[in-house]
This record gives structure tokens, sequence and C-alpha cells, in this order.
């Protein structure tokens, strides 16, 4: 196989990871916004800072994803070994970015929602 179809290979495969880590996540933070414990609206939010907050989990499970790749989904099953991919150093600094957005995303909307800035 030549190096250029490994490389787009890698590319779908970290683009695939990201997407269902961040649907993953989505649904984790909008559980997590709508639960009673944790609830954005008894705090008198604006839907758009729940959206950011939603959003903001997805991209840090998103770049979870991308960075355990197989291993955050197949730990459980012990006889199918995950595969393992080479991440280049663009791939490792678009995850770092989606993390820190995400992170920043987050954290952005829970402050604003609490009236702390």
């Amino acid at each position: 196989m030549s190096e250029q179809v490994k490389s787009q290979m890698d590319w779908a495969a970290w683009l695939l990871q990201t997407l269902v880590g961040f649907l993953i996540g989505s649904a984790l933070g909008f559980s997590l916004a709508t639960g009673k414990n944790f609830a954005m609206w008894a705090m008198d939010a604006e839907i758009e800072m729940a959206i950011c907050f939603i959003a903001g989990i997805g991209l840090v499970m998103g770049t979870i994803a991308t960075q355990f790749c197989d291993r955050a989904w197949l730990r459980v099953l012990s006889s199918y070994p995950p595969d393992e991919i080479e991440h280049n150093v663009a791939s490792r600094i678009m995850s770092l970015v989606l993390g820190v957005v995400g992170v920043g995303l987050t954290i952005d909307a829970v402050l604003i929602t609490m009236k702390v800035i």
C-alpha cells in the first residue's frame, strides 16, 4: 500500500473517531445539561450557553477518541485487539486544538451560566 493511501486512511480513521466521540460526548453533555444534579435550565441558562456546553463536552470526547482510537471503544472486547493508529504531528495538533476549544467552550458556558463572568 502506498504511503499516500495509508495517510488518507489514517485521516479518515481520525475523522470517524472524532465524529463518534463528538456524538457520544454531545449525548453526555445533553444529559448533564438537562439532568437533575446539574441542570443548566435550573440555573436560568440561555439556550446558547447550553449549546456551547453540549458542544464543548462533545469536542472533549472527540479529542479523547482521537487520542485513544479503538482502545477507547473496544477495551471491553478482549478477544478483538484494537488496531493502533500511528499519529502524525498534524493529527496530534488537531486533536489538541479540538480539546482546548472544547474545554474552553465548556468552562465558558458554565461560568456565564453561574454568573461568574
